[in-house]
């Protein structure tokens, strides 16, 4: 008898997350140095730097959202439009979250994506009611929202775009877990090392399999 050596299948871990960033005014704001946005930009540089495998897309929002990158597994293009991102770019400043998740939700729908991860990253949002009611249906959509908190406990004060100072709240934790406890996800504070993301992100385990 021959005997051939037969091609076994390889299996990968396949990933399809969408980054949602908050780009309020209010992540202008030092209390974390250099700044909640700057923190928040070289967290996702991290991300990037760990997606080997599956495809990311990046939305922001202040008062509505915008598509930064659709599902892509061209992380470096992703990483290079990362310094452009300020809050100076949008076109109307706000801070509402919900109609982002919606956008989030459209972008996995679309590419046939029956199991994603969705990652806010913020320091909070003005539309608690209506992101609840967004987090249910990414959940009923098979979908799962974590949230990385960027900023101190603190009041803080910060300069808009036009000189005006306003005076921006402490990162409120509790709304933020209980907001991802819904989205059958993890909330964590932004931390110094790599701990924060092995908390919110999906490990290689627990994604969705494909052959």
């Amino acid at each position: 008898p021959v005997w051939e050596r037969q091609p076994q299948p390889v299996f990968q871990a396949q990933t399809a997350r969408v980054i949602v960033l908050d780009l309020s005014d209010s992540m202008n704001a030092e209390d974390i140095k250099p700044s909640r946005l700057m923190r928040a930009r070289f967290k996702i540089t991290d991300i990037l730097n760990q997606s080997r495998e599956g495809r990311t897309a990046l939305v922001v929002f202040a008062a509505e959202p915008y598509l930064v990158t659709p599902l892509t597994d061209d992380t470096a293009t992703l990483a290079a439009m990362l310094p452009a991102l300020a809050t100076d770019i949008m076109p109307t400043q706000g801070n509402s979250g919900s109609a982002a998740l919606q956008l989030a939700a459209e972008l996995l729908k679309n590419a046939g994506e029956t199991h994603g991860e969705v990652l806010l990253i913020t320091d909070g949002v003005d539309d608690q009611a209506a992101m609840i009611s967004s987090v249910r249906k990414l959940l009923g959509q098979g979908h799962r929202l974590s949230i990385l908190g960027i900023g101190g406990k603190q009041a803080v004060t910060v300069t808009d775009a036009e000189q005006k100072t306003q005076t921006i709240p402490g990162l409120n934790s509790t709304v933020l877990t209980d907001m991802a406890k819904v989205g059958g996800g993890v909330y964590s504070e932004l931390t110094a090392d790599g701990g924060d993301l092995e908390r919110v992100l999906l490990s290689p385990s627990k994604t969705q399999m494909k052959v």
